[in-house]
């Protein structure tokens, strides 16, 4: 949630953002827009404070042991934020019906529960019930970062 983010190098807090007038809301919309229309964000937009944390779990002097997280502005976090709202519908509707993951109001447990349900109905009639599901170790780390920007110019 952008509510408790933390604020990256330019020293403002999604509070402060909050507190300010309604009036300076429209100057910032028009920001966004241009942005959005250039393709193109201020430089210090793209900047962040890296943090190591521990992911709860390994050795503590082993590297391997934390992942990164990279403190970005609130300005850039609150962009980013009405990109997804934008891109969120037209990426929602290419989707199958069956993936749950990382989808608004949708969980993992959704499939599950499917699962569940799926195998009752097959154990009543007598029949089997084959289902495969992954989860893949660093996924992201996989991606092919042009592959992506390639289908979200398909998207204009």
């Amino acid at each position: 949630s952008l509510n408790d983010s933390a604020m990256g190098e330019d020293l403002v807090h999604n509070k402060m953002l909050r507190a300010l007038p309604p009036t300076f809301l429209v100057p910032l919309l028009y920001l966004f827009n241009r942005c959005w229309e250039s393709g193109t964000v201020p430089s210090a937009w793209k900047s962040s404070i890296l943090v190591p944390i521990y992911k709860g779990k390994g050795d503590r002097s082993d590297p391997a042991s934390y992942r990164p997280i990279a403190l970005t502005t609130c300005i850039a976090k609150l962009y980013e934020k009405m990109i997804k709202l934008r891109f969120e519908p037209l990426i929602d509707n290419s989707l199958i019906a069956e993936q749950a993951g990382f989808r608004k109001g949708r969980s993992t447990l959704d499939n599950l529960i499917q699962l569940d349900h799926d195998i009752k109905k097959a154990f009543t009639r007598k029949r089997v019930v084959s289902a495969v599901f992954f989860d893949i170790k660093k996924a992201y780390d996989t991606l092919d970062p042009f592959a992506i920007l390639r289908q979200a110019h398909k998207f204009n």
